[in-house]
C-alpha cells in the first residue's frame, strides 16, 4: 500500500489552516524541543506532548528578524520515544503581513 500524505489524500482541504500556532522559540529544552532537521526541504524533528497536526502554523524567526510562518502539511509520528515526531511544512509568509489568497482560516476538516 502506498502511503500518501493527508494533503494528497485531502486536495480540496490542503490549503486551510487550524488556528492552532506554534512558535519555534517557545519549544528549546528537553523534551519539549522544535528544531529544523533540513531547512532546504522544510522538515522540522521535534519532541514535544502536545504534538503538531497537519494545518497547524509554525512560527519561527528568521535571520533577517522577521517570524516566517509556515503550516504543517505532514506529520510522522515515531513510537520510541513516544514524543518524537518529524514533519514537513510549506512557507505561508511572514508575520504582519497578509496571507495570499490560497489560505484561509478555516478549520482543517
Amino acid at each position: 500500500m502506498t502511503r500518501r500524505t493527508w494533503c494528497e489524500a485531502n486536495p480540496d482541504n490542503y490549503r486551510t489552516l487550524s488556528g492552532r500556532v506554534i512558535r519555534m522559540w517557545d519549544h528549546t529544552t528537553w523534551g519539549d524541543r522544535l528544531a529544523w532537521s533540513d531547512v532546504e526541504s522544510r522538515r522540522l524533528v521535534g519532541w514535544m506532548y502536545s504534538k503538531p497536526h497537519v494545518g497547524d502554523e509554525i512560527q519561527a524567526r528568521m535571520h533577517s528578524g522577521k517570524v516566517g510562518r509556515f503550516i504543517v502539511t505532514g506529520v510522522e509520528y515515531c513510537r520510541d520515544p513516544r514524543d518524537m515526531f518529524f514533519a514537513t511544512v510549506e512557507d505561508i509568509g511572514y508575520e504582519g503581513e497578509p496571507l495570499s489568497d490560497k489560505w484561509t482560516r478555516e478549520a482543517v476538516v
